[in-house]
């Protein structure tokens, strides 16, 4: 069976969103580039721990997460 291996959420509000995020499920939520922030999931960056993204879209783009 596959395993998802990465993921990207979009949001108005990331600064918001990675906030929620960070205080819910303990992600640590990088400096944002090009209003897309960075999402780390566990410290241990050589674990094979799921890592992400959010980002902000256009107030149009449809909300939701890409796997």
């Amino acid at each position: 069976m596959g395993k998802v291996v990465g993921f990207e959420m979009n949001s108005q509000e990331p600064e918001k969103a990675s906030k929620f995020y960070a205080e819910v499920f303990g992600w640590k939520v990088h400096e944002p580039s090009w209003d897309y922030w960075p999402v780390t999931t566990d410290e241990n960056t050589e674990s094979n721990h799921l890592q992400g993204g959010i980002s902000k879209g256009p107030h149009d783009y449809p909300h939701g997460t890409r796997v």
